[in-house]
């Protein structure tokens, strides 16, 4: 204890007792760090997009049974032929449970129960059903859900038993930019398809805005005069390839992220206001680039 007027000895131990105040107060923020979830986690927020999606795609598709995945229904086949076949001589107890069994799966994902083991099942569920009918279920967003659960099945992230969130961990910010990365390079990939097949001569964007009502634009997008029609296709196809060339490179790099942030989401949501796509579509690459930002831990 300092003597009065002892003015060394009471600085002392004021820088003491500070130094003893920040050791406290840097241990509990650790603590909370680890122990807190994350509510705006980047991988939460897509799981609950990710599964919103497949849910409102595959269980109005089974809701009706009899038409899509009865024994006398009409059935095309996009993906497994050997599964397709198999469907044909399964018993309906079997095809009811496999459809059960993949939606408890879905809400398991999407409430964050047992989460490997959910987006485990829910992908071999939800493949053996696209490949037993691919008629009213056959979307290009599938192909990219397939690598989303193959990344996040061999990944992990999350892996609590209940959790709504995600917590933090290095697992989780792996999976996150892994994720988000294989997306973004997706829609990349899509940019050069559409440079490949002639998009800065041909004017795609303007003979799709003159499709008929009742064809894959949405009502509101049809009736254009052909001369507007074809000025709007022309700024649209190539404001699209710009996107789908750009932006994904900058996702990748992590650069311009208020630019990215607010721009890809905008994109998609665009493309779904535009044309009859599934909300699948932009559910699961709406989020998408905002999992490259997520900074390891």
């Amino acid at each position: 204890m300092p003597r009065f007027g002892d003015q060394n000895g009471v600085s002392s131990s004021i820088e003491h007792n500070s130094c003893r105040a920040r050791i406290v107060t840097g241990n509990l923020a650790q603590l909370g760090a680890v122990r807190s979830p994350r509510f705006d986690h980047p991988l939460s927020i897509f799981r609950v997009c990710f599964f919103a999606g497949l849910i409102s795609h595959f269980v109005p598709f089974a809701l009706d049974f009899e038409t899509n995945l009865g024994r006398t229904a009409l059935r095309t086949c996009d993906w497994d032929q050997g599964l397709f076949e198999l469907w044909g001589h399964a018993s309906a107890a079997a095809r009811v449970a496999l459809v059960c069994v993949t939606y408890t799966a879905l809400l398991c994902g999407l409430v964050g129960v047992l989460l490997r083991a959910a987006v485990l099942v829910a992908a071999v569920g939800t493949y053996c059903l696209a490949s037993a009918n691919s008629l009213n279920v056959q979307t290009l967003a599938l192909g990219a859900v397939w690598g989303v659960f193959v990344l996040w099945g061999a990944m992990g992230g999350g892996d609590e038993a209940v959790t709504l969130w995600l917590r933090t961990g290095p697992a989780a910010s792996r999976a996150a930019v892994r994720i988000g990365r294989f997306l973004v390079l997706a829609v990349w990939l899509s940019g050069l398809q559409k440079l490949d097949v002639g998009w800065l001569t041909s004017n795609e964007m303007g003979v799709l805005l003159q499709y008929p009502r009742g064809s894959v634009l949405r009502g509101w997008a049809t009736g254009l005069r052909t001369q507007d029609a074809e000025t709007l296709g022309w700024l649209a196809g190539y404001a699209t390839l710009a996107f789908e060339l750009v932006m994904p490179v900058l996702a990748i790099m992590q650069r311009a992220e208020h630019i990215v942030r607010i721009a890809w989401p905008g994109f998609f949501f665009a493309i779904f206001a535009l044309l009859e796509v599934p909300p699948l579509f932009v559910l699961v690459f709406g989020p998408a680039a905002a999992l490259c930002y997520e900074r390891r831990e």
